[in-house]
This record gives structure tokens, sequence and C-alpha cells, in this order.
């Protein structure tokens, strides 16, 4: 029977551990963007990457300001296509021109 008695306190600090996680949960979430209806989210990824680059050109390299788009970016995007395109960027061959550096 006392056993049973522990139950509820379990509950109660999974309840407690659900709710401070909830905030980071949803900072790292990624909102809806009415650009980007579809369920396929690959356009969404790629046009973040390259604002997030424009962003960085258009404010003098102000990372804060630009976190955003990387942000997005980052939580879309597989790690292997980013690796790709950055490696693409030093080289100066990546597709989107103004984005090299």
């Amino acid at each position: 029977m006392a056993e049973g008695a522990d139950i509820p306190q379990i509950e109660d600090d999974r309840r407690e551990v659900l709710k401070r996680n909830y905030r980071k949960w949803v900072k790292m979430m990624v909102p809806y963007d009415p650009r980007f209806p579809n369920q396929n989210q690959t356009r969404n990824c790629e046009y973040n990457y390259v604002d997030y680059y424009r962003c960085l050109k258009a404010k003098d390299g102000d990372e804060e300001y630009c976190a955003w788009y990387k942000h997005v970016y980052k939580n879309l995007c597989p790690q292997d296509w980013v690796e790709k395109w950055e490696e693409w960027r030093e080289k100066g061959i990546h597709p989107v021109l103004d984005i090299n550096p």
C-alpha cells in the first residue's frame, strides 16, 4: 500500500519536468510560415539558409539580429545539406551567388 502512495508524487514530478521543458521545446519549434504551406519544408529550409547570409551581409555581420533565420534553417535542414552548402560558400561556388563570401 505504501507503494501506491508514491505514484501521485511521480506524476507530479513528471508534470514539473514537462512544464520546465515546455518553454525550451517551444523555442526550438519553427512556427508556421504561410509562404510554405505544404508538408514538404525543403524550400523553407533553403530560403532561410540563404536569408541568414543575406541578412548578415545587410547588417554587417550582426549575428544576433539574424539569429532567427539561423534558428529556422538549423531546425529544418538536414545537417549534411548545411555542411555541403557551407563548403560551397567557402569555395565561392554556392548557386545563390550573393551569399558567397
